[in-house]
């Protein structure tokens, strides 16, 4: 099709397919040369081969710890043919030690290693190295890819174009998704992203609409699955949605004389009833039902959810007090001038 006067917005209807291409064809190939690094320096370390045993020959860039123990435990929990790895026997010897990093990672590893050992053959320690290599940018492939699509139906070709481009070159978050340095700190921003894009997009966020309601609950669903991935990366994007309520309540609240034009207490109330009820599923997937005893708060808890959803009433209190606030000091001012006359 050829881009004439009569047709000049063909470039802008087509370029949120020709860009986020672009990116995606940058992504691949930057993460196959890396790949090609990753494999000859770990050939060339003198690592045993892939025929000797199962022996791990791997060489994680930057010598990251949280990489090797992510590979310890998927071989562990394959191995011993368990969902949740809750203690390892391989470090603190003869007593080992208690683990307590969430489960939807190691899973994704794991089904990654299970694939490839079935379609190559290779034993398990080399399916696992193949998985660390693939893992990262595969996730933000899926899920970028599905969060580009969202954004352009719901913003435009320009925004999804923008959003492509910072997704695989953005740092610190394109750092996040490199081969062969396996991480759940990727897979819980994917969850951030996800998990404010649907409230972003309501077209009236200060409605009670069935599809703000949606928007409002599918956003604290994945968000509480972002908590029960990584707690430290998902508080802070809770804290800013709660703080963006807040400026978008005073922003919308009426003006002098008017009535407060709408609310956003059932939306939020959505919104913190899904992450708490998600988060509270993660944590019982995890801990239930010998391991409950514990008040490690660096990973999923409890006391979390029910944070999450009392502070969702507290929200919905400060946001209706800012919204009703300011009538009430036009009524005081309004009463203090006819009492003057």
């Amino acid at each position: 099709m050829k881009i004439s006067a009569s047709n000049p917005n063909w470039l802008t209807r087509h370029c949120w397919k020709i860009i986020p291409a672009l990116a995606l064809f940058f992504f691949v190939l930057t993460s196959e040369i890396r790949i090609h690094r990753i494999q000859y320096v770990s050939y060339e370390a003198g690592g045993p081969t892939e025929g000797a045993g199962s022996l791990p020959r791997l060489i994680i860039p930057g010598h990251r710890s949280q990489s090797f123990e992510w590979l310890d435990q998927t071989r562990l929990m394959l191995v011993k043919r368990e969902l949740r790895v809750r203690r390892i026997d391989y470090e603190n010897a003869p007593y080992g030690r208690e683990v307590s990093a969430s489960s939807p990672y190691r899973w994704w590893l794991g089904a990654l290693a299970l694939y490839f050992g079935e379609v190559s053959g290779r034993n398990l320690a080399a399916s696992i190295e193949w998985a660390a290599q693939v893992s990262d940018p595969l996730l933000l492939v899926l899920f970028g890819a599905a969060a580009v699509v969202f954004v352009a139906r719901r913003f435009g070709a320009f925004a999804a174009s923008l959003l492509s481009v910072g997704l695989v070159t953005q740092y610190p978050f394109a750092s996040e998704f490199l081969p062969g340095v396996p991480d759940d700190s990727g897979m819980a921003l994917l969850c951030s992203l996800l998990s404010v894009l649907p409230i972003v997009a309501c077209s009236d966020p200060t409605g009670g609409g069935r599809q703000t309601r949606r928007a409002f609950l599918t956003a604290g669903i994945i968000g509480g699955v972002g908590l029960w991935i990584n707690v430290a990366i998902e508080v802070p994007i809770l804290i800013g949605i709660a703080v963006g309520a807040l400026m978008a309540a005073w922003i919308a609240r009426p003006e002098v004389g008017g009535k407060p034009g709408g609310t956003v207490a059932t939306p939020l109330r959505d919104w913190a009833l899904g992450g708490a009820v998600a988060s509270f599923t993660g944590y019982l997937i995890e801990f239930f039902p010998g391991h409950m005893d514990s008040w490690e708060l660096r990973t999923i808890h409890p006391s979390l959810c029910l944070a999450w959803l009392g502070g969702g009433e507290i929200l919905i209190f400060l946001v209706d007090q800012i919204q009703r606030r300011r009538l009430r000091l036009i009524d005081r001012k309004s009463t203090r001038l006819n009492s003057s006359h």
